[in-house]
């Protein structure tokens, strides 16, 4: 890994994890399901987010929200949007909520839920900016949809991002490695998990 991790200006972002995406009563499972096995996605988001707790790191959460009354009025435009509305997906405290695995702490950062892929809808410019974070570890679901927008997003804002590919998921091998080739465009650095946790626990026996 090149990039130098500075734990005063660096933060955990873990994009959609949710129950939809992540546990196999959500409403995606069946589409991201095996991905999720494979990379063991929910194993690694875990270590993640307590190497990046134990280094001092902020962990922020970014989420999808959409209520029933908002689902009944909404009329898709695009196959996403009929997707969720079909499946009722990221209902607050259902499949909305956040994975067992992944409960948040009190440090946790919670975003406003968006409605969509993009973090437009969210508050995390706002929350990046009022702590002066400058580099973002982008990790979460969906790897082609959610997580590369963010990413898109966050660099078009002129931030840094680090983008950990194994723990990143999609629907199968052959679109997680086709959203890599993306990444590898639009993020700063695509780096792997180990990668990234060698250097959280090297900060965290610093600090």
């Amino acid at each position: 890994m090149e990039a130098r991790i500075d734990p005063k200006t660096t933060a955990l972002l873990v994009v959609d994890p949710q129950v939809d995406m992540l546990e196999p009563e959500g409403a995606l499972w069946d589409l991201v399901g095996g991905e999720v096995q494979r990379l063991e996605v929910v194993s690694r988001l875990a270590a993640l987010k307590a190497a990046a707790e134990s280094a001092g790191l902020v962990v922020m959460y970014a989420t999808i929200g959409i209520d029933e009354p908002s689902y009944a009025g909404l009329e898709p435009v695009n196959g996403l949007q009929a997707l969720m509305a079909q499946r009722r997906v990221a209902l607050p405290g259902k499949g909305g909520a956040c994975a067992s695995r992944l409960a948040p702490t009190a440090s946790t950062v919670m975003l406003r839920p968006r409605t969509g892929p993009s973090p437009s809808t969210s508050d995390l410019r706002e929350q990046i900016e009022c702590r002066g974070i400058r580099t973002l570890i982008v990790t979460g679901m969906i790897a082609n949809l959610c997580v590369e927008s963010h990413v898109r997003e966050v660099s078009d804002w002129g931030y840094r991002t680090l983008v950990v590919g194994d723990a990143i998921g999609t629907t199968d091998p052959e679109t997680h490695a086709a959203t890599l080739g993306n990444m590898g465009l639009l993020a700063t650095e695509v780096v792997q998990c180990g990668e990234m946790l060698d250097a959280l626990e090297g900060l965290a026996a610093t600090a």
